[in-house]
Order: structure tokens, then C-alpha cells, then sequence
């Protein structure tokens, strides 16, 4: 699954065991919403550790180190794809659910 289907019939549903399944399109939205959000403030904080790093290596060194300064635009690239899902410009699910992020 990589996208929410908006068109799709809301209402409950069972499974094989009987147990009800909500698959209103709104809710997943918002379950994977309050997710993603999580995952973006847990993300932004991984941004700051990689920057520290690569500040780091750069005093030491004299020079950026390359990998990390590809990870950092791997990283940017999926902060965009959470706020694009965030804020409703696009309905596709971003990493883990979807794809990573590939220069």
C-alpha cells in the first residue's frame, strides 16, 4: 500500500476472524497523519545528529565528507516527502510504507 484510496466504500468490514476492521479513508488519513508526524519530529532530530557530524568531520578533516553529504540530501528528500504528505499536497505514503528516497 503506498497510497490512501479516498474513493474507496467507507464502512466496517471483518476479517477472517470476524473482528471489525475500520477502513474509512479519513481515519487512516488521520492514523497515519498523527504516524508521519511523529516520525518527522523523530527525523528532524536525526538531521541535527548528522549535521553535528559532518560539522565534526569537516573541522577535523579540513574537508565535507561526501556520504554523509548524500545521506543529508536522502534525509531532506523524505522530510519532504512527510510534510508533502502532512499537508494533504499529496496522497502517497512516504518511507516506511512507500519507497526511500533515491537521488
Amino acid at each position: 500500500m503506498s497510497q490512501i484510496d479516498y474513493d474507496a466504500a467507507p464502512g466496517p468490514n471483518t476479517d477472517s476472524t470476524g473482528k471489525r476492521i475500520v477502513r474509512h479513508p479519513f481515519v487512516l488519513r488521520l492514523l497515519y497523519t498523527i504516524g508521519f508526524a511523529f516520525m518527522a519530529w523523530l527525523l528532524l532530530w536525526f538531521v541535527f545528529a548528522v549535521t553535528l557530524l559532518q560539522l565534526v568531520v569537516t573541522l577535523i578533516s579540513g574537508q565535507r565528507n561526501e556520504q554523509i553529504a548524500e545521506f543529508g540530501t536522502k534525509l531532506s528528500w523524505w522530510m519532504r516527502d512527510l510534510v508533502s504528505f502532512l499537508t494533504g499536497a499529496t496522497s502517497e505514503l512516504p518511507f516506511p510504507l512507500g519507497p526511500f528516497p533515491t537521488l
